[in-house]
């Protein structure tokens, strides 16, 4: 029995190892491969790109948005001490206009008149009972006073009582 050999034609000439039939479907697989990969690759490498600059862009987006909320609070916190203070110094004009015009002494409970402003007797609570010590000459610590309202040249209006402190 004779075998045949593989590498041999017909003629009986010596065919080169490479033009195998199995060899040529591989190479033709593989240029195949290369040709794919090759016209598909720029598509992967443009979609790889673009996710990963997506992914900087919402890194990048978030730390802003970070600090931008940081910056925020701070101005708020800025705002808030700024309208404390303004609070504060209006509170403290309208408490410097508050002058004791006068005092009825009638014993248990003294009658305070006072020129107000725009403040409340309660606002004006510790201004108002030192000033009625001045004007009592004595302490007024624990003290009730009647406040009424300075009126001008009309009578006074009742603006209620405090306890002093």
């Amino acid at each position: 029995m004779t075998e045949t050999d593989p590498y041999r034609t017909a003629a009986g000439q010596r065919r080169p190892a490479w033009s195998d039939a199995g060899a040529e479907r591989r190479m033709s697989t593989a240029l195949l491969v290369f040709v794919v990969v090759a016209a598909v690759w720029p598509w992967y490498a443009w979609f790889v790109q673009d996710y990963l600059d997506r992914r900087m862009m919402a890194a990048a987006a978030a730390q802003l948005e970070a600090e931008l909320g940081e910056q925020s609070r701070q101005l708020q916190r800025a705002q808030s001490r700024a309208q404390r203070a303004r609070r504060a110094q209006a509170r403290a004009q309208r408490i410097a206009v508050v002058k004791v015009a006068g005092v009825s002494d009638n014993g248990a409970e003294p009658v305070v008149i006072v020129r107000l402003g725009e403040s409340s007797p309660d606002e004006a609570r510790t201004t108002i009972c030192r000033q009625a010590e001045d004007w009592l000459r004595r302490p007024t610590a624990g003290t009730r006073l009647r406040v009424q309202r300075h009126n001008g040249d009309q009578p006074a209006i009742d603006a209620g009582t405090l306890q002093c402190p």
